[in-house]
C-alpha cells in the first residue's frame, strides 16, 4: 500500500489542493455591466464575455485560500480552469506549487 498523505512521495496535488470558480465581488453597478456584456455578446455572437468569477485555489485541509486568478473572459476562466483541474490530477504537490503558487 502506498502511502498518499499530503506531501508525501507518491502524492498527487489534489491531496493537498482544490481548485473552485468563485463569484467575483463586484458592486452592483460593475456586476450589471458584465452582465449586459455577456448578454450581449451571446445575442451578436461577437465571441467572448466577460468573466463574473475568479479562480481559487485553495488548502484541502482547512480550506484556507492560496492564490486567486482574476480572468478577464470567460474563455480565458475555462482554459485556466482546465489547466489547473489537469495539473492537480497528475502533479506532485511541489511541482503544482511550483506551476501555480507565487513564490
Amino acid at each position: 500500500m502506498t502511502d498518499t498523505t499530503p506531501g508525501s512521495p507518491g502524492s498527487l496535488a489534489r491531496d493537498v489542493y482544490r481548485v473552485t470558480g468563485e463569484d467575483r465581488q463586484l458592486s452592483p453597478v460593475a456586476r450589471g455591466v458584465r452582465w449586459v456584456g455577456t448578454l450581449v455578446a451571446g445575442l451578436v455572437d461577437v465571441g467572448d464575455a466577460p468573466a463574473l468569477s475568479d479562480i481559487v485555489i485553495t488548502w484541502v485541509e482547512g480550506g484556507g485560500e492560496v492564490r486567486r486568478i482574476r480572468e478577464s473572459s470567460v474563455v480565458d476562466f475555462e482554459k485556466t480552469m482546465r489547466a489547473i483541474a489537469a495539473d492537480l490530477e497528475t502533479l506532485s504537490p511541489e511541482a503544482f506549487a511550483e506551476a501555480w503558487l507565487p513564490a
